[in-house]
């Protein structure tokens, strides 16, 4: 999926301090949106467009709608998704060509809301161009539960059945030119909750009888096509499967020729007594032996589809039990029916449902494709040569809900920059590739959805392999600190490492070498049990230790930042206390051993929390890190460090209402930085910036507009998507959206021109140069994510500095400089 370009913004504003007009030029690139999202509910898989691969089918919940997706190639990669028509809630959908005409047509049927109808959408090109919907029956006072095409009266076209609330089963006459008979042909009123149909020979007659599940007590019956014509008789189930009597034992079911006698049998899934079994149709006339036990350890057993899973010629089963995100197949050991214990496939998907069967690649293998109702996914699972081993999965359906967390960082290990998300409706941590270095982002790549409520995410080298690995934090139900390893460096996640369930709705985490023994150590802050923690890295492996407590006073916590706020050397922590509200900084002693709590702003316990977002930056150039909050409802605040442990408050006035985020960058490279954060007072959606005129005073500029455009902005973040040594923007709204802002800006500004230090040689090997016009205070090297490799103070005034860099390895890195003038980046590439 490449970056999208959609609007430029273009805005101009006076230095207070200087007569030269500057332009700030941004240009806004979308990564994931709403158009290629959705929530699905029932999809199926046919050749739409004629080319002779299967295309996907979907009905969506969120929104309404029908949709499909096209194979472009034959190998699985699918294009984004093409609008049919609006359908009502839960609807159904079975292709099949309705007209005659050699192309697959779709008909729906909804059970909520409306549009409550069966209805056809014709395929009028065979190349995936369809009608306005055409009503084929108004079901307004009995919604469908699902739909199914098939030749009920042997006149070699395809007409409808329906499984309908209240009255059963009835089917709808095709009469050709795209009509259909009035009225429903019930024959089954009191075999009524009907939730799944399915048409198919049972008697060996050659026509078309139909078997049906019934939701209220869950048993499975068959009608028979007494004439070929569709006389089925009236309310004459003849039963299969008469399981426990309750509407919670949920039953599903398939019809096909399990021990190879060219008879249709029934495979059933009981949820209650979690076993899958099957009837023999023991003489092809619809007379079915007992029930067969394949397996009755299946706990939460709750879908399953069949097929030839190994290519040997017989059925095997694909199943989901959808409370323990667990996809298995079980293998028929000789195509009579013996089966295997369960294959475990896939457990990494939050709440899995609807597993189908399909050979999405055309490698002659059936492979397995599921959705998952809480992460809004279709997933596919690549069956390996027909072997039944299944290897990573495709997410064939891209989507974020809600993030919590959006920024940049180097992940597959390629010197550019890629976007890491985490989103807490649908669990999801996901990354997108910057596939070329210059902002052209790929398509969604999962690293789990099971993830349920994740508030925060933190990066950094946990295991010293070179890459970067991935923290995770998550609130409510099921609190935890988590990390997943970056296996090859390339982006390749492996599944969770639990670090601690000892918080209570974690609400941040950070990755931090609090104890100095050079590696990487977690924190965490949850607000129900008012704490920050940290973990020790016991070996620099990624094995944690238990959870050692910085404070358990933190009165409801809800962010934390890092700095080193008396310039000790050692890492300290600053924190928004929301429940106190209080903005609190941790001091750390002895290389973590001891923390001692000292207050930057302490209210009176009324009013408003001042803070509930926590940023840490040196903004007025003096070598001590500053602090920015960001408040629901007192706007901005910026709080000075006075190099004595004490912070002076500075009410900024910016009206930021129900924003969480707040962040410091040099957006107009004058070597100084500025503030970039939201505004969403009353119906503002706007992504602002607020231009450091004089850092000294820390002085800001009046509000400016980078975007009005996203719904509800939630998160922005700031880095250099592009490479060109320019800080971009990261901005997410609150649901569905990610973008990103290029920064074309080449500013020229008098109080920190951009040539005033530089470096040579560049490349380096060994030794690196820097020569400035002013003298130089502090040289700080940082890595591609903005990781502090190197950092030295300098006290003689110099204006030259030899840097040795023979211990880095080879890559891009960048050469901070400050000066009394200010500070300033560039760009070295180590050879």
């Amino acid at each position: 999926m490449q970056s999208k370009l959609h609007h430029l913004f273009v805005f101009f504003f006076f230095l207070n301090f200087s007569t030269v007009q500057a332009q700030l030029t941004l240009t806004e690139h979308i990564v994931i949106d709403e158009t290629n999202s959705g929530k699905p509910n029932k999809v199926k898989f046919a050749d739409i467009d004629g080319d002779g691969d299967l295309d996907l089918i979907s009905t969506n919940k969120n929104p309404l709608e029908l949709v499909w997706f096209e194979n472009l190639d034959g190998t699985g990669n699918y294009s984004e998704k093409h609008f049919v028509g609006a359908v009502g809630f839960n609807s159904s959908v079975y292709p099949g060509d309705i007209d005659n005409d050699g192309d697959i047509d779709l008909v729906t049927a909804s059970n909520i809301s409306s549009p409550v109808k069966i209805q056809a959408f014709i395929n009028l090109d065979g190349l995936g161009t369809f009608s306005a919907p055409i009503l084929i029956q108004d079901i307004s006072s009995d919604p469908s539960r699902d739909v199914y095409l098939a030749d009920i009266d042997g006149d070699n076209d395809l007409d409808v059945i329906t499984a309908y609330g209240s009255g059963g089963i009835a089917w709808i006459e095709n009469l050709g030119n795209n009509t259909f008979s009035s009225g429903l042909n019930q024959f089954s009123l009191g075999f009524y909750g009907v939730d799944k149909i399915v048409a198919a020979d049972i008697d060996n007659d050659g026509d078309m009888d139909i078997i049906g599940s019934r939701e209220t007590d869950n048993r499975i019956a068959w009608f028979e096509n007494y004439d070929g014509q569709g006389s089925f008789g009236y309310n004459n189930p003849q039963y299969i499967h008469t399981g426990p009597g309750s509407s919670q034992n949920k039953a599903d079911f398939c019809v096909i020729d399990v021990d190879g006698d060219t008879y249709k049998d029934l495979v059933i899934s009981s949820s209650t007594q979690n076993k899958i079994s099957w009837y023999k149709n023991l003489d092809g006339q619809g007379n079915f032996g007992n029930e067969i036990v394949i397996n009755s350890t299946l706990l939460g057993i709750s879908s399953f589809y069949c097929g030839d899973i190994d290519n040997d010629g017989d059925i095997d089963i694909a199943g989901i039990r959808r409370v323990y995100n667990d996809v298995f197949w079980i293998r028929n050991l000789d195509g009579l029916g013996n089966f295997s214990d369960t294959n475990e496939v896939h457990t990494q998907t939050l709440y899995p449902k609807q597993p189908l069967l399909a050979d999405l690649n055309m490698d002659n293998s059936l492979d397995i494709v599921f959705i998952s109702d809480a992460s809004n996914q279709i997933v596919w699972m690549k069956n390996q040569n027909s072997t039944g081993n299944f290897v990573t999965p495709t997410n064939l359906y891209y989507s974020i809900d809600e993030p919590e967390y959006a920024n940049a960082h180097d992940l597959d290990g390629d010197n550019d920059l890629d976007i890491l998300v985490c989103s807490y409706d649908d669990g999801k941590i996901s990354w997108f590739e910057n596939l070329d270095g210059t902002g052209n982002f790929g398509a969604q790549k999962i690293i789990t959805s099971i993830a349920e409520n994740l508030t925060y995410l933190a990066v950094g080298d946990l295991d010293s392999d070179g890459d970067l690995d991935i923290v995770s934090i998550t609130t409510f139900t099921g609190s935890r600190v988590s990390w997943y390893e970056n296996l090859d460096g390339l982006g390749n996640f492996g599944e969770e490492n639990i670090i601690s369930t000892s918080i209570v709705n974690g609400s941040a985490v950070l990755v931090a070498d609090l104890d100095n023994d050079n590696d990487l150590d977690v924190i965490s802050a949850s607000n129900d049990d008012d704490k920050i923690a940290w973990y020790e890295n016991l070996d620099g492996l990624g094995n944690f230790g238990t959870q050692n407590i910085i404070t358990n006073f933190a009165g409801g916590v809800t962010s934390i930042s890092l700095g080193d706020f008396d310039n000790d050397g050692l890492i300290d922590i600053a924190s928004c206390e929301a429940q106190d509200k209080d903005i609190m900084w941790y001091k750390n002693n002895n290389n973590a051993t001891t923390w001692n709590a000292f207050g930057i702003y302490l209210s009176n316990s009324s009013g408003s929390a001042i803070g509930s977002f926590i940023h840490t930056e040196d903004m007025n150039n003096d070598g001590y890190d500053d602090v920015l909050t960001a408040s629901n409802l007192l706007g901005a605040n910026l709080f000075a460090n006075n190099q004595n442990q004490v912070f002076l408050g500075s009410y900024l006035n910016f009206p930021i209402d129900e924003n969480n985020t707040i962040c410091a960058t040099d957006l107009d490279s004058d070597g100084d930085q500025d503030i970039l954060t939201l505004d969403t007072y009353g119906t503002l959606n706007e992504v602002v910036w607020y231009e450091n005129l004089n850092p000294s005073s820390l002085t800001f500029g009046n509000k400016q507009i980078i975007s009005q455009n996203l719904d509800r902005p939630k998160i922005v973040n700031s880095a250099d998507i592009n490479g060109d040594g320019i800080d971009d923007i990261i901005a997410t709204s609150r649901f569905h959206k990610i973008v990103w802002y290029e920064n074309t800006t080449n500013l020229s500004v008098n109080k920190f021109n951009k040539d005033s230090f530089a470096l040579y040689p560049n490349p380096a090997k060994n030794l690196l140069n820097i020569k400035s016009k002013s003298s130089i205070n502090d040289i700080t090297v940082f890595d591609i994510n903005g990781r502090v490799i190197s950092s030295k103070k300098l006290s003689n005034f110099t204006k030259e500095f030899q840097l040795n860099i023979k211990e880095l390895t080879e890559g891009i890195y960048f050469v901070k400089i400050q000066t009394s003038f200010g500070t300033q980046t560039q760009k070295l590439i180590k050879g």
